[in-house]
């Protein structure tokens, strides 16, 4: 099943093809957008790896962040032969937190890759690489709210805290959100060497990576990196489920924009709790917009129907000139004047892949609050200094 659409858009900078490919998991009913988007952009910007998404169906994927990706590969439209032929072609699969860890065509698809080949788990994405067997008698790492019921769930996988990522045999699981980038970059060593690791991460401009001191996890007992007291996530509940006083965020998605600056941003304001957030066009109809790398993603809506009062647009933009930067920025504006939202304020967000967490953050912290961005810094495991 070609992926034309997608390989057209791609910016390729040399004819020649990268040496590996991997696919990235896309659930039927939701995948965490960090999960997928920070190692899609990661592996792909080492130019080792050509990056496709699979899922059991074409219909566009929801993920958290109200987005939706378009995958490359459908299960259920694919004959056997072409469903093996994609196995085959494969050098890793990676498995983000999918919301429905047993959906059955990506378990199957799962346990018929995973016999030999490299398998990367972000978050909780450990959930289905733990149900399709593959962490059997294995050490493993997952998302900090996770860890407990896991290891109660599956009594034969020994989860450990206190990692980043751990390495056991083929398989690599990565703690909470963020840490997937830094376990894309120990694959990216460990498939490629430590010099195409660091050329990717000094090309994201990488802020703060964390390699791991004990990759293997034979150390137990370690403190845990992150964790969520009681009052803090009570508070946090209260606040996510209640309808009343939440900002309205609108994201504007432009073409070629960078995967993790742009996951980071749905992402992270949602956690907050306080933030209705939608994403939107400023084309006059929605379609699928090609990021950096060729992933095309769909937005909630166009400018023209944002439902309800706004008070803030992001526009996330990857150009690579100040002129570009700002080109995409008075597309946003023209947009929402013709539809009499010219009063909105809009930020401009355009940082290296690297800085997308912190810049985000930094954000969060000055349009909700320096306590919510530190809570959801914490929810994505991600080491965050906030400004003082």
């Amino acid at each position: 099943m070609p992926k034309v659409r997608i390989r057209e858009a791609r910016k390729r900078t040399t004819g020649d093809r990268p040496p590996f490919v991997a696919l990235c998991l896309l659930g039927a009913r939701g995948t965490e957008v960090m999960d997928l988007l920070g190692p899609y952009e990661t592996l792909a910007a080492s130019r080792l790896f050509d990056v496709f998404t699979v899922a059991s169906t074409s219909r566009p994927a929801p993920l958290s962040g109200n987005l939706f990706a378009v995958p490359d590969y459908a299960l259920l439209e694919m004959s056997a032969d072409d469903t093996a032929a994609v196995i085959e072609s494969a050098d890793v699969v990676v498995v983000p937190n999918v919301f429905d860890a047993g959906e059955p065509m990506l378990l199957e698809f799962l346990k018929r890759y995973g016999g030999g080949k490299w398998v990367l788990s972000v978050c909780e994405g450990a959930r289905m690489v733990a149900a399709s067997g593959l962490l059997e008698s294995k050490v493993a790492v997952t998302h900090f709210h996770a860890l407990n019921e896991l290891g109660r769930k599956h009594p034969s996988v020994r989860f450990l805290h206190g990692h980043r990522y751990i390495h056991t045999g083929n398989i690599i699981t990565s703690a909470g959100v963020s840490a997937g980038i830094d376990s894309s970059l120990f694959l990216i060593e460990k498939m490629g060497s430590p010099a195409h690791a660091d050329a990717t991460s000094d090309r994201m401009e990488y802020e703060g990576r964390v390699r791991e001191t004990d990759p293997d996890g034979k150390v137990e007992g370690r403190p845990p990196s992150f964790t969520i007291g009681t009052t803090e996530g009570v508070k946090l509940m209260g606040r996510t489920f209640s309808p009343w006083g939440k900002r309205v965020i609108a994201v504007a998605v432009m073409p070629d924009v960078g995967e993790t600056l742009l996951g980071a941003v749905v992402d992270a304001f949602p956690r907050t709790g306080k933030v209705k957030l939608m994403t939107f066009t400023p084309e006059e109809q929605v379609g699928p917009v090609a990021t950096a790398h060729g992933l095309a993603v769909l937005p909630q809506f166009t400018a023209g129907v944002l439902k309800e009062p706004v008070h803030h647009v992001l526009v996330p933009s990857s150009q690579p000139t100040k002129d570009g930067q700002e080109e995409d920025f008075l597309k946003v504006k023209r947009a929402l004047e013709r539809r009499h939202l010219g009063e909105v304020p809009i930020t401009l967000l355009s940082v290296p892949a690297g800085k997308a967490l912190n810049e985000v953050l930094d954000l969060v912290q000055k349009l909700i609050g320096r306590k919510e961005a530190a809570l959801v810094a914490k929810m994505m495991e991600h080491h965050w200094k906030p400004d003082a």
